[in-house]
């Protein structure tokens, strides 16, 4: 069932609950959900470590430098940073010049680590997701 809500300031949210036991009702078997799950993660992370690299070089000298610092590690997970100047190179500053201008700490925040997650959420995560998962329930409709 989804459920969809709005507040005041015209944030929406929606819940999918069920997933599972329709899944299960229709003998899709749990080892089977988690390697889809599995390789979602697997593509999730190298989708945007990839896109997060591309963005630097578009970006610029210093964006690249320090994309050198991004890391998929484990199962869905991309890690960026840990150097130096990296925090500075992905947000920008208004107190350091050698850094370009502040992005902020909203939304829109970020030079390329950031924008290639909201890129993979608002583009790919989805289609993504009922891929991996069509993979595994597809010979139920069969």
């Amino acid at each position: 069932m989804a459920s969809r809500g709005t507040n005041r300031t015209q944030k929406s949210t929606a819940t999918i609950e069920g997933l599972q036991d329709f899944l299960k009702d229709m003998g899709v078997i749990p080892t089977q959900m988690k390697r889809a799950e599995s390789v979602f993660q697997t593509l999730a992370a190298a989708t945007v470590y990839t896109t997060a690299k591309q963005l630097a070089i578009e970006t610029g000298r210093q964006q690249v430098l320090y994309s050198q610092t991004l890391r998929q590690v484990g199962n869905g997970t991309v890690s960026y940073g840990g150097e130096p100047g990296a925090m500075g190179a992905e947000f920008g500053s208004y107190q350091w010049g050698q850094f370009p201008a502040w992005r902020g700490n909203k939304e829109d925040a970020g030079y390329f680590f950031w924008p290639a997650i909201r890129e993979f959420r608002d583009e790919d995560m989805i289609n993504l997701w009922v891929k991996q998962v069509w993979e595994v329930v597809q010979d139920l409709f069969s």
